[in-house]
């Protein structure tokens, strides 16, 4: 039997979602047995049905039940397409670590002024002489990140995260190696497949080949996210005014900032490792990963009509 659901979240993350995502808490249990009873009845795909999962995908849709489904199916749908970067993944595998020790992905401590997680993604610093890791790689820990922060942690559901994606570093192998379809799949996966609420993307030092690149993949992205979206071409300066200094890493600094920091990108990349390590958050995102949740839309019922339910505008 499902344990109920326990809420732990403090009592302004609780206004928010009730008001921004419609998360009553009186109805809020009923919501999630009819999600988790709806996945039960499904004969196409088999998925995780734990509280916090389910509650990740109904916060990510307001709560509309025909949406969180159509999310779950299509969140399903890329895992099993893009299965080299989804499935079996293990944050303490030796290959993510290594990722992880270029400084590819870096969490930043605390949240941000609206409680919000950030998270750099610099994706110069990918070794593309693959000589410890593939690229594939690290796509794998990008998403490992996603499912820490999303699928583990109610506060991020709520609260959505801000990203900084940094090109300094590209060179030509990254330009090449990296290809558009890995571009499209890696937004498309981000920002229409996944139970994520993308409050903000930061685009630093980006170049003239990649505003090329980027106007391209842009055509994909939805115009909500397009409108979140901010470049940096003029140093960090600007980034300041949306990412407290205070959260970033000491390299990402001026040299006459004399406040608090986030600590150096090698405290911030040990960190990182240490809490992959913890058995309560690996255990989670290798079940999460597992080859046991699996979709096959060819087995899909299609003589029964999607319930009508209530279809909220979309955050």
């Amino acid at each position: 039997m499902t344990t109920p659901y326990v809420c732990k979240l403090d009592a302004a993350t609780q206004e928010k979602a009730l008001k921004e995502l419609n998360e009553d808490p009186k109805n809020r249990q009923g919501a999630i047995d009819t999600f988790r009873k709806w996945i039960l009845e499904q004969k196409h795909f088999k998925s995780p049905t734990d509280n916090i999962f389910l509650l990740a995908f109904l916060r990510a849709r307001k709560f509309s039940q025909l949406e969180a489904r159509r999310m779950l199916e299509n969140f399903l749908k890329r895992r099993e397409k893009l299965n080299v970067w989804f499935k079996d993944l293990d944050p303490a595998d030796d290959k993510i670590s290594h990722v992880i020790d270029d400084g590819v992905v870096l969490v930043l401590p605390g949240r941000d002024s609206e409680s919000r997680k950030v998270f750099v993604f610099n994706v110069g610093n990918i070794d593309m002489s693959e000589k410890k890791y593939t690229k594939n790689d690290a796509f794998r820990l990008f998403v490992t990140v996603l499912d820490y922060l999303y699928l583990c942690d109610e506060m991020t559901q709520v609260h959505g995260t801000v990203t900084v994606i940094d090109f300094s570093h590209m060179t030509f192998a990254h330009q090449t190696k990296i290809t558009l379809e890995d571009r499209k799949n890696f937004l498309g996966t981000w920002q229409k497949n996944y139970p994520a609420r993308i409050k903000g993307v930061h685009l630093y030092n980006l170049g003239s080949f990649m505003e090329f690149i980027m106007m391209i993949v842009k055509m994909a992205m939805s115009e909500k996210v397009q409108k979140r979206i901010v470049v940096h071409a003029h140093g960090l300066e600007s980034l300041y005014k949306y990412i407290p200094e205070k959260m970033l890493p000491d390299e990402y600094l001026a040299d006459d900032y004399t406040g608090s920091t986030g600590g150096s990108q090698k405290q911030m990349i040990d960190q990182l490792k240490d809490d992959f390590r913890k058995p309560e958050i690996r255990d989670r995102i290798r079940h999460l990963s597992s080859r046991e949740f699996h979709i096959d839309m060819k087995q899909k019922d299609s003589s029964v009509p999607e319930a009508s339910f209530r279809k909220l505008a979309v955050d």
